[in-house]
């Protein structure tokens, strides 16, 4: 253990006591007899202390703490949603062309039902890293909960508009095939690359939202620390944590939170 040294003259005693509170110092306790001799003490001092409260990083921004808080997994998951809704976009042009009569309407009924989707989970992510970044600067505690995408309705919608978009693709698959069957002719005969370019990209939505429903999984198990865990058995997580004065996330732990009604 590291103690002071002391050079003490013939007429001074020392006697050291440990304490109770502090397992790596020593308390020395000196007792003088003559004060003539106060000069032949000599104490090395201990180094400086490290300063409490470290300097901020040169080049730690908020958008650079926000990308230290947020998983990359997560901001997949964000491109996606922004990738989903700008498909959604093209195929209802593309399938105002006929009216929506190539995909017996169900197209139009994949794009109302992403379009109520992709703009409530962006809008509710975008409310949830507001809040986010507005505690940088604070010292209080900040309760985590899984994000708005990683819950179970969100997947669980995600894959069912999936289902929709294959049932679009497969009836456009059906009306290209007998494209040629219908009594159509002048300009309306050559209008066939319309149905083909909708059903690619309602063949690209089924693979985006299907990609969106995989990585919301596994990031909920990642969140949740229970990788071998069956995905829909898992509860709603809570995570503690410590906001520094720079913004840096300190984890204060982390635990289930309990509830008498079904997990989200």
């Amino acid at each position: 253990m590291p103690s002071a040294k002391v050079c003490l003259g013939p007429r001074w005693s020392l006697v050291q006591a440990r304490t109770h509170g502090c397992a790596s110092s020593c308390v020395t306790s000196f007792i003088k007899h003559d004060p003539q001799e106060r000069r032949d003490l000599q104490i090395t001092h201990s180094p400086a202390r490290p300063p409490l409260h470290p300097a901020k990083p040169p080049n730690m921004d908020a958008e650079a703490i926000s990308a230290l808080i947020t998983s990359r997994k997560e901001r997949q998951i964000q491109r996606l949603l922004w990738v989903s809704l700008a498909i959604t976009i093209i195929t209802f042009g593309l399938s105002m062309t006929f009216l929506g009569i190539m995909s017996f309407f169900i197209s139009w009924a994949g794009v109302g039902l992403s379009l109520i989707f992709t703009i409530t989970l962006l809008f509710v992510s975008a409310k949830e890293r507001r809040q986010r970044n507005g505690h940088h600067g604070a010292t209080n505690i900040v309760v985590a909960r899984l994000s708005c995408t990683q819950r179970k309705p969100s997947i669980f919608f995600a894959f069912f508009i999936a289902m929709v978009w294959a049932a679009a693709l497969g009836m456009l698959c059906y009306t290209v095939a007998f494209f040629d069957h219908f009594e159509w002719v002048g300009v309306w005969a050559k209008m066939k690359a319309v149905p083909v370019s909708e059903l690619i990209f309602c063949a690209a939505h089924v693979g985006v939202l299907v990609t969106y429903g995989v990585l919301c999984v596994k990031e909920r198990r990642r969140v949740l620390g229970a990788e071998h865990e069956k995905w829909y058995m898992l509860g709603q997580y809570v995570e503690r944590t410590a906001i520094g004065h720079f913004g840096q996330g300190i984890s204060m732990g982390s635990g289930f939170r309990p509830s008498p009604g079904p997990y989200l």
